[in-house]
């Protein structure tokens, strides 16, 4: 009555609609008078997967669908501990580890699916849900199995230059009807929207110290609080070279030589040092302060900088630029010298570069970052840590690699490393910042190299410049007053042209409609207040919906040997959706039925009756069982 009574009764004619919908359902509400906790019952419990509600992410940042319809081995997931340390691997190797360690159970002989339940290992992983919002959930189990169909994979390239192999099956997401929702691999076209994430998971504490200790024995490093404890134990043992090993242990092989070393050095607490001195003082923390500092140390390298076994080397022209690294070599008491050079074959043109003389150091970067600059990468821990490190990180790396472009402003970064800008785009996410990932071949260079391995380029354009520039200050002059100058343009598309959101249901606007478009109509009270809500919510989504350009049929990996290649995928808690590195959303594809299932209800059926969808995510069906299968668990929880 109330709404029959609106002067704009055309604009709310859709949400009468909906309520008359809602009211004559085939439902009534019946209060809860007693709520109980009851005994487990020692038997298994079971559900459905019913398309519309099983989605994850992957780590390129697609969205799939569950029902076996996994990605491939070489796809690579993001995902976090119960230490809340990130790690990035491929998700076959991911899955083949832990099947390798444990007891798996065979769930399918025709498909050879197999499941590992592993909630208990508390692993966590950036997650979409169906209104586009991302947060780290639980991964209860993992699975692996034969793609199906005709044994191949789905092969999709997108315009920001993401990419996933995934099966035929449900592994995509699009949006339709104001929800993301899965898609058959089998039926996506080129020019379809995938989304990819805009802004990174933050829903746990991020770290703000980095155990080292993890990575250097005490068999090799000298660790300060071990040495003490040697001495200490000396002072009130005789026989106290007996307890090497159990109270205290050294790279030392003998009493004396431990007690030399440490009469002739002032061994601290909580530092690490060379076993080899050679009266150096350096050392490092056995937990090192994610700042700033140290985060412009790594972007540095992996911009400009090299390694020999003792030596990290950082080349750079620019004064600043080399005192930040000075800096930060002076808080851990590491030397240092400078080299400057002249090129005759570029018109006498000079270069500089500073080393650091530190094996320990060295060997951290190498395990952390890679050698050769085909295979530099950040750091996989380096994506749930303080945003100081992330923003020092980008600073030293943008500073030395990128180039901002006078005439059109926006950033371009090129990488012989496609790993390396495909993590420089996920700590991008961490502002909100959305880049695009491209590629070239180069037959030849101004040096002669022999072996030119492929340009990879990120670029960031229109207002992503300001959202960087609000939260990044570059060191090199330079560069600050062109990102200044980009900050202050007046740019007319937030993501860039072809921002366009698909699958609108906003009562008289239907289908695709560009992100700021949106946003005029929600501005000019084109949109009943119920329809604003939903587009606003999707234009404020951690989500960019990118627009596939190729399609191809592959083979799967089998780097490991399985007779027979297989895919994998994840269980994911809630939404069952997952992101894969570089942002692409991808679907879970496995989930256990059996007897007793129950299709959705609450609040969730509720809300698809007032939506009035046209893809109800909860249809249900009773199955009965013979009576002489019906207690065999081995079939009913198939």
């Amino acid at each position: 009555k109330i709404f029959e009574e609106e002067d704009k009764i055309n604009i709310i004619q859709r949400e009468i609609n909906i309520l008359k919908q809602a009211r004559d359902s085939n439902v009534i509400w019946d209060e809860i008078v007693e709520i109980k906790n009851i005994d487990d019952p020692k038997e298994y419990v079971y559900d459905f997967t019913v398309p519309g509600n099983e989605t994850f992410l992957t780590g390129d940042g697609i969205i799939v669908h569950n029902t076996l319809n996994s990605v491939d081995w070489n796809d690579k997931i993001t995902f976090i501990n119960n230490d809340l340390e990130t790690s990035v691997k491929p998700i076959g190797e991911f899955i083949d580890d832990l099947m390798s360690k444990s007891e798996v159970k065979k769930i399918d002989n025709d498909t050879e699916t197999e499941y590992l339940d592993i909630k208990h290992l508390n692993y966590k992983i950036p997650s979409v849900d169906e209104d586009g919002k991302v947060t780290y959930k639980l991964v209860e189990a993992v699975t692996r199995h034969l793609p199906g169909h005709d044994g191949k994979l789905v092969k999709i390239k997108t315009n920001m230059g993401r990419e996933v192999s995934a099966t035929k099956s449900k592994s995509f997401l699009v949006r339709e009807e104001n929800l993301i929702v899965e898609k058959e691999g089998k039926d996506i076209k080129v020019g379809e929207r995938l989304p990819i994430t805009t802004n990174y998971a933050n829903n746990v504490n991020q770290i703000k110290k980095l155990d080292i200790t993890k990575w250097l024995s005490k068999n090799e490093y000298i660790y300060g609080s071990d040495m003490n404890k040697a001495y200490a134990e000396k002072e009130n043992n005789k026989f106290w070279w007996k307890k090497h090993n159990t109270i205290f242990k050294t790279p030392f092989k003998r009493g004396d030589t431990l007690m030399d070393s440490y009469k002739s050095f002032d061994y601290e607490d909580g530092k690490i040092y060379n076993l080899h001195r050679s009266g150096s003082k350096s050392f490092l923390l056995e937990k090192l302060d994610l700042d700033y500092n140290f985060g412009f140390f790594i972007g540095a390298y992996l911009a400009e900088g090299t390694l020999t076994d003792n030596q990290v080397i950082i080349a750079n022209n620019d004064e600043k630029y080399i005192n930040r690294i000075k800096e930060f070599a002076d808080s851990f008491k590491i030397k240092y010298h400078v080299n400057c050079k002249t090129n005759v074959r570029f018109d006498n043109s000079k270069s500089q570069d500073i080393r650091l003389h530190s094996n320990i150091l060295a060997k951290l970067v190498n395990t952390w970052c890679k050698k050769y600059s085909h295979l530099k990468e950040v750091p996989e821990w380096a994506f749930n840590v303080d945003i100081e490190f992330v923003k020092g990180l980008l600073d030293s790396y943008i500073s030395g690699d990128g180039t901002i472009n006078k005439r059109d402003l926006f950033i371009s970064i090129s990488s012989a490393s496609k790993n390396l800008l495909i993590g420089i785009s996920d700590l991008l996410n961490k502002f909100g910042i959305i880049c695009k990932l491209s590629g070239h071949e180069i037959k030849t260079n101004n040096v002669g190299s022999k072996d030119i391995k492929p340009v990879n380029t990120l670029s960031i354009r229109n207002y992503n410049l300001v959202k960087f520039g609000n939260n990044i200050n570059l060191v090199i002059e330079k560069k600050q007053e062109l990102l200044d100058l980009a900050k202050n343009q007046d740019w007319r598309y937030t993501y860039g042209r072809d921002d366009i959101i698909p699958g609108n249901d906003l009562g008289d606007y239907q289908g695709d409609f560009h992100r700021d478009e949106l946003s005029k109509m929600i501005e000019s009270n084109k949109l009943s207040i119920y329809h604003s809500k939903i587009a606003r919510s999707i234009i404020n989504a951690d989500v960019y919906f990118d627009k596939i350009i190729s399609i191809e049929n592959v083979e799967p990996s089998n780097p490991n040997k399985h007779k027979n290649a297989l895919v994998y995928d994840l269980t994911v808690a809630d939404n069952k959706n997952f992101n894969i590195t570089g942002g692409l959303c991808m679907r879970d594809t496995f989930h256990a039925t059996g007897s007793g299932s129950k299709a959705m209800r609450g609040v969730p059926r509720v809300e698809e009756l007032t939506r009035a969808t046209k893809r109800i995510k909860t249809p249900e069906m009773s199955i009965y069982f013979k009576d002489n299968i019906k207690n065999d668990k081995n079939i009913t929880n198939l």
